[in-house]
């Protein structure tokens, strides 16, 4: 049975990625600041299948030490990592605080970083281990400059440097460390902004798919790159966004608070 650990389980994305990765036959942990049990107790199962949900700090070493250790106890090795957890800041850099900027950078990046070496060290350790993946969750926002997110656009271009990094590092070990760039995406977190016709005008008009994305699209391309149908991929960002960066332009309002992934 396949381990997989997802970080930032109880949100929009985690929530969706480890019922998709559940419902083809993984032992899932859902790992986040808020309810990760209530959020495991709801993934489907089939007779066999056991799931977790626990509790950590992203941004504290311990608690992902801690995590892994608890996973190891009672599920066995974890063979893949998805790093969905993140938060985001809507405040020009005029305005921004250093503790604003600091809790985006240590949730969104650091947190990334000690998830993927814990993953990394204990997966090198076992020589004959299976091959095993990472997919980290970044953005389009790690890929152009959207306004009123500098902290939040700097984490996700260092999720993806990191990323590519990590590809290289870890080939040897039979380890694939690939990225997925969602734009806007309707989950519980944006389901208001759908409400609103000036925001679905306005997305629908740079993005040449429309303003359909749904957590599921990107559940389905974690699925995929953490599968063996990408045996041979790493090192690849898979934007999830319709378009939308292809087009470049963006956005037709710069200012609007509605941008962020939906996370």
């Amino acid at each position: 049975m396949t381990v997989t650990l997802v970080t930032g389980g109880a949100g929009g994305f985690g929530r969706e990625i480890g019922a998709r990765l559940a419902a083809r036959g993984d032992d899932v942990v859902l790992v986040d600041r808020g309810d990760a049990a209530a959020a495991a107790a709801e993934l489907p199962r089939s007779p066999g299948q056991r799931h977790l949900g626990l509790h950590c700090d992203l941004r504290d070493e311990g608690s992902v030490a801690a995590v892994f250790a608890v996973t190891e106890r009672e599920l066995g090795s974890v063979d893949t990592l998805v790093n969905s957890g993140g938060v985001r800041e809507i405040v020009s850099i005029l305005d921004i605080t250093l503790a604003e900027w600091d809790d985006v950078l240590a949730t969104n990046l650091t947190g990334t970083f000690l998830t993927c070496r814990e993953f990394a060290r204990r997966a090198v350790s076992e020589k004959d281990g299976p091959p095993r993946a990472i997919v980290n969750i970044a953005s389009v926002a790690g890929l152009t400059g959207i306004s009123n997110r500098p902290a939040y656009c700097a984490s996700k271009h260092g999720v993806i440097g990191l990323s590519r990094n990590l590809s290289t590092d870890l080939g040897r070990f039979r380890i694939r460390v690939n990225v997925v760039a969602p734009g806007t995406i309707r989950t519980p977190m944006t389901e208001s902004y759908y409400h609103d016709q000036d925001f679905v005008d306005s997305l629908t008009a740079v993005v040449p798919l429309g303003a359909g994305g749904t957590a599921r699209d990107v559940a389905d391309a974690v699925a995929f790159l953490s599968g063996p149908e990408s045996g041979f991929i790493t090192g690849a960002v898979l934007p999830v966004d319709g378009g939308w960066s292809a087009e470049k332009s963006y956005s037709v309002n710069t200012n609007s608070a509605y941008h962020g992934n939906g996370r």
